[in-house]
């Protein structure tokens, strides 16, 4: 167990805040006992995943997976909390949705920031997907979380490929500009983008890839960008440099 004292010692290392110190702390214990529970029937994916496993430089506030083998999720979920009481920390969980494409949890935990209050009980959302498979081979990977009390763990992650084209479906599909920052960050990295993959992302939503489509999705997150994004990045690069790249970088597809 942490306390906020030593928890505040890592504000200088990481350029995290108090809170999201916090939340990346319990976040790493989470993840640790939900890998052990699951026998790696789960497939960590989505921003959290680009940050702790491929070292996005922007924070992530909730965990994301794929189901790639059935489990008694309820069962984990209160497994998960009972592990979590030999960190020092009482937790509870409820469901909020369940739909045939997936679950979503919220667990509630009194952290190390918990005074005894309502208020600073700290909420963390999980997301579970049924709705299809991993298509690329799931990578395990080591992380090694920054704090002395926490030893490096294993997780089954999304190849960083998939990742991309998932990103690519989330642009199409919803409203944030964080998709097209975890984008920049994935080409950046000389990922290339795989159309059959792509398109076989967008097949859920009877949707095919359209460069057209796709940078005129691309400059309606340019509203949300210095809103959404200036609490999670340090150095946020300009809309307008970011949108000019991925145009760039996406005209092999046209």
């Amino acid at each position: 167990m942490i306390t906020k004292t030593e928890l505040n010692e890592y504000r200088i290392i990481t350029g995290l805040h108090l809170g999201q110190l916090e939340r990346d702390y319990l976040q790493n214990i989470v993840l640790m006992v939900l890998f052990r529970l699951t026998d790696n029937h789960l497939v960590f994916k989505g921003g959290t995943a680009l940050q702790k496993v491929y070292n996005l430089d922007r924070f992530s506030e909730d965990l994301d997976f794929t189901l790639c083998e059935e489990f008694k999720i309820d069962d984990v979920m209160k497994k998960l909390c009972d592990n979590l009481k030999l960190f020092g920390y009482s937790s509870d969980f409820d469901k909020k949705k369940e739909f045939v494409t997936g679950v979503t949890f919220r667990l509630k935990i009194k952290g190390p920031l918990f005074n005894g209050s309502v208020n600073s009980i700290f909420y963390l959302k999980m997301e579970i997907s049924f709705r299809e498979k991993v298509i690329l081979k799931a990578l395990v990977k080591e992380i090694k979380p920054v704090y002395n009390d926490l030893s490096p763990f294993i997780v089954k992650v999304m190849d960083i490929e998939e990742i991309l084209a998932e990103k690519i479906r989330a642009i199409f599909t919803r409203d944030a500009a964080r998709d097209i920052f975890d984008l920049y960050f994935i080409i950046k990295k000389g990922v290339s983008p795989n159309i059959i993959l792509i398109n076989k992302k967008l097949e859920y939503y009877e949707l095919t890839f359209n460069l057209k489509n796709f940078n005129k999705k691309v400059a309606e997150k340019e509203k949300l960008w210095e809103k959404e994004l200036s609490f999670l990045v340090k150095n946020l690069p300009k809309f307008k440099k970011v949108k000019k790249e991925i145009k760039e970088f996406f005209k092999v597809l046209g």
